[in-house]
């Protein structure tokens, strides 16, 4: 028998590694017969008679490669039976034993089925007391269409399954709230249109209860959930139930009650936020809470529980501003003398509500609280500011637990919209290097991440650039509204010299890094497009001043880039922001170091070259379009790149558009691209291939000769000064009118760049041959070409250029 075992295990091995081998599945199913017993019964035998935990993790491995699908429906139901009845073996194996049999194999979920059909009661106990893992197995098997005989039998048992999870969750002692909970809440997600009507008044407050802060967070996330769900459901009749909840519990003062009902409150408020907004700026509710706050006698559960509900509060402006005229004092009163995590709570709360535009500064003593309605409650001392609030949420940064970091972080995002509060931040060198800690996987969670880049990007956001018109369009707003300006929002430390530095900081700080880090971490997989939002805007910032982008370059900013635009999840405007970061750090790099990138980078330039429209009171921003020309034009100054390759590929309309521009620099930009594309064979064809296409181009480049800008005018003559050796250009020119006229035009220009590029375009002219050769010469002649070239001689002291004016002439001359 031992060497019938032994076979057996080895033939389950390897039939587990190749089950589709034939040789193997042959040996395998001979090895059964003989032993007339199937491997997977054998360990759970050795599991349930023996308590050998070892069998059973085994049994597991071998259910997740594939042995489940091989067993028969008598096998099945011993191997479920057995572990069922292993009463004295290890619980948490049996439980993630009985879980798997039922996840991987469909012979399970059908015989439990038809025990539920039998004796529903009994049979849903003997699961559900087995673990968490085993009693969301029966939700498994009561959702799966394929383990039932019909529908109809199916939804009744789903439905009789659910009320026994109620009854489960209503039983005293609330031992296993949190097992039961997750099937009500699985339940009401899957197929809630067909429960909701389960759930009473009574059922929904139960659930309710579950959301008080002090109980295990797998009771109450479940608990977050099938309120979410119900609320989505049930609608009126649950927000009615809500409302009366939280009112009836605070109007008895009652500590338990009032604990229940501020965590109510603030677990649903970003569920329902206008019903319970409507609820907490009822009049008097605020008003009463303070002073019954205050009490000395109040436990401090009450005032956890409280704060809590303000922190969730603040996601409405009502709310905010409510709190603000409140709660302030009483708030400061929490954060100066209590040593426990209250006082980071109210920190973050003062962060919030002192975040609000337009406050106006207050004098010394003078107290920010409205008392009218507050009865005995009176303001403690002076009012304090933002910058009173930072260095409390700093400590609880770097010295509290997991929990009381993430507080924090969230208070520092939120006072980081100050002015004066981002200087306080980023000059704290401590702060920065615990908060750039390169994130391993599971360190970091998505909202710890989520906030720690809205801090990033407040602190290196600038202020808009405003045109001459919108700039005085502000000025004459503010003078109509004839608000005191907040000492906070016209600060010194929102001017871009100071944002600059503060990017300097970050950037010595390693927050590169640490952005390219978190993007290789685990936690990029749940990031949402507002992340992915955030990231684009702090990329763009960093690399604003040129000299950080070198920094960047070298810190893998560039494949980063890359990286994120080619996420699903990312937005086009995130992308369109991250190609605009691309480009500003491209202008400067050396094209040889990023060569393996150069195809793709090209590619996300390219899409700078159409501009999004701009609002109705907006002017279209064309800053994007004109640094993402520069970086293609610096990219295409290298002819062994691909980059005019792709460029022509990916962009030839484009830029035919923004060449035309109304925009100088724009239309700048444009011509020197051009004339370094011409550097390669390709960006050649663009202009000297003989087409329509190619004359059309030509026309442009050649109109540019005489454009006010001198740059454009000396990129327009570089790039004739590189294709007038060819014979269709030559042509183009001389039948074109004004060809030949606009260049020598060049030869007579003020700027000694442009004069030089129009010799060269002459000398290469009068150089061509045969008959096309005579009809240029003839047209140069006519145009008094010897003696432009001999004023050019007289006022030009660069060698090169009198030379080809000198051999210029002497051919015109034969």
């Amino acid at each position: 028998m031992l060497l019938v075992q032994d076979a057996s295990r080895a033939l389950r091995e390897a039939f587990s590694i190749a089950p589709e081998n034939a040789k193997v599945k042959d040996a395998f199913l001979t090895i059964q017969d003989l032993d007339l017993t199937h491997p997977l019964l054998l360990l759970c035998e050795s599991f349930a008679e023996k308590q050998d935990a070892a069998a059973g993790v085994e049994a597991q491995w071998h259910l997740s490669g594939g042995l489940a699908n091989h067993i028969s429906p008598e096998i099945a139901a011993k191997c479920f039976e057995l572990v069922v009845k292993a009463t004295k073996s290890d619980s948490g194996v049996r439980d993630d034993l009985l879980a798997s049999l039922i996840q991987f194999s469909l012979a399970v979920r059908r015989h439990l089925a038809e025990k539920l059909q039998g004796r529903m009661s009994r049979a849903f106990d003997e699961i559900f007391f087995i673990g968490d893992g085993a009693a969301n197995s029966i939700t498994v098997v009561t959702l799966d269409p394929h383990a039932w005989k019909s529908d109809v039998v199916r939804s009744d048992s789903l439905k009789a399954v659910f009320q026994l999870f109620l009854a489960k969750f209503l039983e005293s002692g609330h031992d296993y709230d949190g097992r039961a909970l997750k099937g009500i809440a699985r339940y009401l997600i899957a197929d809630g249109a067909n429960l909701v009507q389960e759930i009473d008044q009574e059922t929904f407050e139960a659930i309710l209860y579950c959301l008080d802060y002090r109980l295990g967070s797998d009771v109450r996330n479940q608990a977050f959930l099938a309120t979410a769900k119900y609320l989505e459901l049930a609608k009126e009749t649950a927000e009615q139930c809500l409302v009366k909840f939280i009112r009836e519990r605070t109007a008895k003062h009652a500590t338990e009650d009032l604990v229940k009902a501020f965590s109510a409150a603030a677990a649903v408020f970003p569920l329902a936020t206008p019903i319970v907004a409507s609820l907490f700026l009822t009049e008097g509710f605020l008003a009463s809470l303070v002073p019954m706050l205050d009490k000395k006698s109040r436990p401090i559960k009450v005032e956890k529980a409280a704060l809590d509900m303000l922190s969730a509060a603040c996601i409405d402006r009502g709310c905010r501003e409510a709190i603000r005229k409140y709660c302030t004092e009483w708030m400061h009163h929490v954060m100066d003398d209590e040593e426990d995590e209250r006082h980071g709570q109210a920190a973050v709360i003062l962060a919030k509500v002192q975040n609000l535009p337009n406050t106006p500064p207050q004098t010394p003593g003078e107290s920010r609280v409205d008392t009218g309605n507050l009865g005995s409650f009176r303001p403690r001392g002076a009012s304090k500011n933002i910058a009173d609030v930072v260095p409390t949420l700093k400590a609880m940064f770097l010295k509290g637990g997991e929990m009381e970091r993430r507080t924090a972080i969230e208070g520092l995002a939120y006072a980081s919209v100050q002015p004066i509060a981002k200087d306080e931040i980023t000059r704290d060198p401590e702060m920065l290097k615990e908060l750039f800690k390169t994130p391993g996987k599971d360190s970091l969670s998505a909202t710890a991440a989520f906030g720690i880049l809205t801090l990033v990007d407040n602190l290196t956001r600038y202020l808009p650039t405003m045109t001459e018109d919108q700039r005085r369009l502000a000025e004459l707003k503010a003078y109509a509204n004839a608000s005191t300006p907040s000492i906070y929002t016209s600060h010194h430390f929102d001017e871009d010299d100071s944002v600059t530095n503060r990017c300097k900081w970050l950037l010595d700080s390693k927050v590169t890094p640490f952005l390219v880090s978190l993007r290789s971490s685990f936690v990029t997989n749940s990031l949402s497009p507002a992340s992915f939002g955030l990231y684009a805007r702090i990329l763009l910032s960093l690399a604003r001043a040129p000299a950080h982008r070198g920094t960047m370059a070298q810190q893998g900013t560039i494949p980063l880039i890359l990286n994120i635009s080619s996420t699903n999840t990312v937005d086009e405007t995130s992308k369109y922001i991250l190609a605009h970061a691309l480009a500003r750090i491209l202008i400067s790099c050396n094209p040889t170091l990023i060569s393996k990138y150069t195809t793709s980078a090209v590619a996300r330039l390219v899409t700078l070259l159409s501009p999004p429209e701009a609002n109705d009171n907006d002017t279209r921003d064309l800053l994007p379009t004109f640094e993402g020309l520069l970086a293609l034009t610096n990219l295409a100054s290298d002819p062994t790149l691909l980059a005019t390759k792709v460029i022509i590929r990916e962009a030839q309309a484009q830029l035919e558009d923004v060449i035309l521009s109304s925009n100088e620099l724009v239309q700048r930009a444009a011509a020197e691209l051009i004339c370094n594309m011409v550097n390669t064979p390709d960006g050649i064809e663009l202009l000297a291939d003989g087409s329509p296409a190619a004359n059309r181009r030509l026309h442009i480049i050649l109109a540019l000769t005489d454009a006010q800008d001198d740059a454009t005018r000396r990129a327009a003559g570089g790039s004739l000064a590189s294709v007038t050796i060819f014979d269709s250009v030559v042509k183009f020119l001389v039948e074109r009118k004004r060809g030949i006229e606009l260049i020598l035009r060049m030869c007579k220009d003020d700027n000694m760049g442009v004069v030089h590029r129009g010799i060269v375009c002459v000398r290469n002219i009068v150089s061509i041959e045969d008959s096309l050769g005579e009809q240029a010469r003839s047209a140069l002649n006519r145009n008094d070409a010897p003696e432009i070239l001999l004023d050019v001689i007289r006022r030009n002291k660069d060698k090169e250029v009198i030379e080809l004016a000198a051999d210029s002439i002497k051919i015109l001359s034969e």
